[in-house]
């Protein structure tokens, strides 16, 4: 459960919203949300491990819909609680997006995608589904607004992209298709400066981006985690620029002591990693015996790099 409110500051797309308290719903259904302030909140029930499912819960919203703009304020006085604010889930609403992803290189059908849509101006309030053998997906619990839409299918090589979308009253069914670009799948492992395979730090965490990167940015959600990735995913969120594909991808760890990055965007690709040990930094990042930490590496779509050699050592 989350009580979020609308912000008066301004920011067009980024930082209008807020969550200013969260808590999970016990096995009888019940929630408690305390340490509010006085002010009018919003109040929404979200299943957090929806993307680990081909069916389940949108975000609702007081009192019972899966749309904002029909959710009411819940208002109280300062020292005073209010019960029975009660949400009764649905998993439809008077919306649908619909649309098929396919493969820019043959056309053909890119099933196990993972779907995700949020509202432009808010990321906390997303939904998800994944393609099905034909490439199709359906998203029928939605409301009018304007939304993003993000393609996850990493773990069949492909970039990730995003696309805007408006849903209004007028239009009940909308259509949007997607077309992915193969990408390029880097591996490599951790050594030490003699060259001997170490493990990494819980907090580590490492990306690739083209050259280039970052551009101009808008709030862009990308954090769900796709039940089809590869074990260890990080799932990160992260914020990018506007429509298209996106120019970065972290890394996952299939073990301590290894790593994988899924559907990075070809080009010039830079690594960057972050031991988040004291006393450790990354001295040298190997590629066929050349150091390219600083000149990055030139890829190409579809193409798998493997033996990238991350060097841990001390300043």
């Amino acid at each position: 459960m989350l009580a979020w409110v609308e912000l008066d500051e301004p920011g067009g797309n980024r930082n209008r919203y807020k969550i200013v308290e969260q808590t999970r719903i016990t096995s009888d259904g019940s929630y408690l949300l305390d340490g509010l302030e006085e002010r009018p909140v919003y109040v929404m029930a979200i299943d957090w491990k929806s993307p680990e499912k081909d069916e389940f819960y949108p975000p609702c919203y007081y009192p019972g819909t899966v749309a904002r703009n029909e959710a009411k304020k819940v208002r109280f006085d300062e020292g005073k609680s209010i019960d029975g604010i009660d949400i009764h889930l649905k998993k439809k609403g008077k919306f649908i997006l619909k649309g098929v992803v396919k493969d820019e290189a043959t056309n053909n059908a890119v099933p196990k995608a993972l779907v995700t849509v949020h509202h432009r101006d808010m990321l906390f309030d997303r939904v998800t589904t994944y393609t099905d053998e034909q490439g199709r997906y359906r998203i029928d619990s939605l409301g009018t607004g304007i939304f993003l839409v993000h393609v996850d299918a990493n773990p069949s090589g492909f970039v990730r992209a995003r696309k805007p979308v408006t849903i209004n009253a007028a239009t009940k069914t909308s259509r949007l298709d997607f077309t992915l670009k193969p990408g390029v799948v880097i591996s490599g492992k951790f050594v030490n400066e003699n060259r001997d395979d170490i493990q990494i730090g819980p907090r580590a965490y490492g990306l690739a981006y083209r050259y280039g990167y970052p551009n101009p940015e808008t709030m862009s959600w990308s954090g769900a985690r796709n039940k089809y990735g590869t074990k260890g995913r990080a799932g990160s969120n992260t914020f990018n620029s506007e429509q298209g594909d996106y120019e970065e991808e972290y890394m996952d760890f299939p073990t301590p002591s290894t790593f994988i990055i899924e559907g990075i965007i070809p080009g010039k690709t830079v690594f960057r990693f972050h031991p988040k040990t004291e006393g450790q930094i990354v001295k040298e990042i190997l590629y066929n015996g050349r150091n390219i930490r600083e000149t990055g590496l030139e890829t190409k779509p579809g193409q798998e790099i493997k033996d990238i050699t991350i060097v841990i050592g001390t300043p």
